[in-house]
């Protein structure tokens, strides 16, 4: 998911990846491939009276957002039980982060684009940090809120195990759902993220 935002040389990843009997590649992030872009484009109406749409792909967004609006890219993670229970075919982690970020750095109208990348998974956020360094990267936490959040990882359902992830992982900073600044232990969470020198951002 891409959206507005801001912005922080280094390189991205890049190439196939093999997953199983798939392969993965940059065109898989806009080609809708293992789950992870574009849907089959339909038209408008159909007689089931039904009506579709299309999600557009990030290659489609970079090229054609201005290259002064910024982007937050955030990378979804189904949690385990969901993968298990659906059998959803999602990318490896590995393949979905090069993928994104190959795509990222090949656009040219990307070049002076402020962009931020964010995740609620731990494992992606640390990726990102390790296979490039041009753009922030921020931990998305807001314990057990999120229905899709992993919860058999203390590094998500915690914000005390989420701070910490965030300082080993050296990312830029943390978005929290606003509960979790607005409630009573919310002064001490803002305290907390900036005595560890992060940033520190909410939504919700």
């Amino acid at each position: 998911r891409a959206g507005g935002g801001g912005g922080g040389g280094g390189g991205g990843g890049g190439g196939s990846h093999s997953h199983g009997s798939r392969s993965y590649s940059s065109d898989d992030v806009d080609a809708g491939k293992g789950g992870a872009g574009q849907v089959p484009v339909h038209p408008p109406f159909r007689p089931d009276g039904v009506l579709h749409d299309e999600l557009p792909t990030l290659k489609r967004i970079c090229r054609k957002v201005p290259a002064d609006v910024g982007f937050l890219v955030e990378l979804k993670v189904p949690p385990p039980e969901l993968l298990a229970a659906r059998s959803l075919p999602y990318p490896e982690r590995n393949a979905l982060v090069d993928a994104t970020l190959a795509r990222v750095f090949c656009e040219p109208t990307n070049a002076g684009r402020p962009i931020s990348f964010l995740s609620f998974d731990a494992d992606v956020v640390l990726m990102l940090r390790l296979k490039q360094d041009r753009y922030p990267v921020y931990y998305l936490n807001s314990e057990v809120r999120e229905v899709l959040n992993d919860k058999s990882d203390p590094r998500t359902i915690t914000f005390a195990g989420g701070l910490a992830w965030a300082v080993a992982a050296r990312v830029h900073g943390m978005v929290l759902t606003a509960d979790l600044v607005l409630e009573a232990e919310g002064a001490a969470r803002v305290a907390a993220v900036k005595a560890a020198g992060l940033t520190l951002m909410t939504y919700g």
